[in-house]
Parts: structure tokens; sequence; C-alpha cells
């Protein structure tokens, strides 16, 4: 009662902060909203698949070459949601979260092409960065590639973002 009521007051910071000393730490509230977007994104991929059981039916596509694409997808948009966690945790200006998630959407393009942006001595970085590129592992997926190594890759750039996220909330 005493929380809907500081909620209702406009005092959402109470709010969180009654409910943070209730038990639940940052780490839970992170995860939790993690599993809310991810549900919207499986809603959306949904359809996708959808999709796929109408082409199958009129149709006789290769099933493994499209799940590895929807898988493709899916871990692309878990990684930018991952990345967007991070930073609006580490902001509370809505302006600044949206320029810094349309930035990370651009870096996660750009490291695909790291190898022809770090020439010399910093080849090796260019290389290590294309390498665990996000958006080079999706059009892998995309092309009926379904390698363990760019699976553990993208769980990385899953995992890795949401667990500063958590940290730095707890701070």
């Amino acid at each position: 009662c005493i929380c809907l009521k500081s909620y209702q007051k406009g005092e959402g910071e109470g709010f969180f902060g009654l409910i943070r000393t209730l038990g639940p730490g940052y780490t839970t509230f992170t995860f939790c909203y993690f599993v809310q977007i991810l549900v919207l994104i499986g809603l959306l991929d949904s359809m996708l698949g959808l999709q796929l059981a109408f082409i199958m039916i009129y149709a006789s596509p290769d099933v493994g070459l499209h799940c590895c694409a929807l898988l493709g997808l899916l871990l692309l948009q878990l990684a930018f949601t991952s990345l967007s966690l991070f930073f609006s945790s580490i902001t509370r200006d809505s302006l600044l979260f949206l320029t810094l998630s349309i930035l990370s959407l651009l870096g996660i393009w750009l490291i695909s092409y790291a190898d022809q942006l770090f020439t010399g001595s910093f080849f090796s970085v260019g290389q290590f960065l294309k390498v665990s590129s996000p958006y080079r592992i999706f059009t892998n997926l995309m092309g009926g590639s379904c390698l363990p190594s760019d699976l553990l890759i993208m769980g990385i750039w899953i995992i890795f973002p949401l667990g500063l996220a958590s940290i730095q909330g707890e701070t």
C-alpha cells in the first residue's frame, strides 16, 4: 500500500528504492527488464516464424537455413538490447541514452570492417574485432553457418553488458 501511494505521488525513485529494500537486487531488476524486452522481441520475431510456416506450406525451402537466419536475427537483437540496457544504467538523460544506443548500432556495424580500419601494427586488433563482430556473426548465420564459436561470442555480447548494467545499477 505504501509502495503504490509513493508511486502514485510521482515519487518513482522512492518506490523503487523501497522495493529494493524488500529483497530483490538491481541484478534482478536488470534481468526482469531484459526478459520483458526478450518477450517483446520474441513476439515480433514469431511473425517471421509464422511466415516461414506459410512458405513451407506452399514451397519446400531449406528449413535449417531459415531457422539459422531467425536465430541470427534474435541474437543480434539481444546483443543490441543488452548494450542499450547498459547505456540506460549509466545515464539518466534520455537524449544521451538515445544517442549512445544509435551509436552502438553504428559501432556494431563498423566493427565488422575493423580489419580495414586498423592497419599496420594494429592489424591484429582489427582482425580480433572483425572476428568478434556481432554483425559478421549475424551475416554468417543468415548464410546458414551456425558455428559454436559464433554462438559463444554472441553470448558474451549479450551477457557481458547485462552484467555491467547490474554492477553499475548497484553503485
